[in-house]
């Protein structure tokens, strides 16, 4: 057995921002659970509990600046 769920296509989530992975679900310890990266231990996981899809989706956001925006900001 594999010791993770596959999260359904049909449910929005975004991939790790490190890797590129889509979340699984995972039993941790005391019938509760983590949504987490299958690629590597040390990357986003949630904390346990229920299913926190949402909470995955917040801290897998990329925020960056283009090189284009930067351009923008220091021309104002």
């Amino acid at each position: 057995m594999r010791g993770y769920v596959n999260i359904p296509k049909t449910i929005y989530c975004k991939f790790c921002k490190i890797c590129g992975g889509r979340p699984v679900i995972e039993p941790a310890e005391g019938g509760v659970y983590v949504v987490k990266c299958p690629n590597d231990n040390g990357h986003y996981q949630t904390r346990p509990g229920l299913i926190d899809i949402d909470d995955w989706n917040l801290n897998n956001t990329v925020n960056y600046v283009s090189s284009q925006d930067v351009n923008q900001q220091v021309s104002c």
